[in-house]
């Protein structure tokens, strides 16, 4: 019998948008870890929720690779920050060549920041 891996997706921020998010890619068949520095903000996950909370820092590279980094198909910055999230997308996009790449972003002017900044893979959403 033929297993399946599942595709991994990871989310950093437990903002409304990435609680939202991780769930959704948990009922489409990804294997989802959401990641939050603050333990309160895992209140938003619904309580079926079938992926992996992790409390840790996104910013902080060693909880990053613990995470299997190796394995991640989709990356995306959900924090409430614009400047953390596009500085998250970079790291994803260039240090793990990971292909999809997306940043939670509110203003115009970030936006033209990552179009600048990005080889072409990282898009805001």
């Amino acid at each position: 019998m033929k297993t399946s891996v599942k595709k991994t997706a990871v989310i950093v921020g437990c903002s409304q948008m990435g609680a939202r998010l991780a769930m959704s890619l948990s009922d489409k068949g990804y294997k989802v870890v959401i990641m939050d520095k603050d333990y309160h903000a895992f209140e938003r996950i619904d309580r079926h929720f079938l992926g992996t909370e992790f409390l840790g820092d996104g910013q902080d590279l060693a909880a990053l690779r613990s995470l299997g980094v190796d394995n991640i198909k989709l990356f995306v910055a959900a924090t409430g920050n614009d400047a953390d999230n596009l500085t998250l997308s970079r790291k994803a996009e260039k240090l793990y060549h990971l292909g999809r790449v997306y940043a939670r972003l509110s203003g115009n002017q970030s936006r033209e920041q990552l179009k600048c900044c990005s080889a072409g893979h990282a898009s805001a959403v």
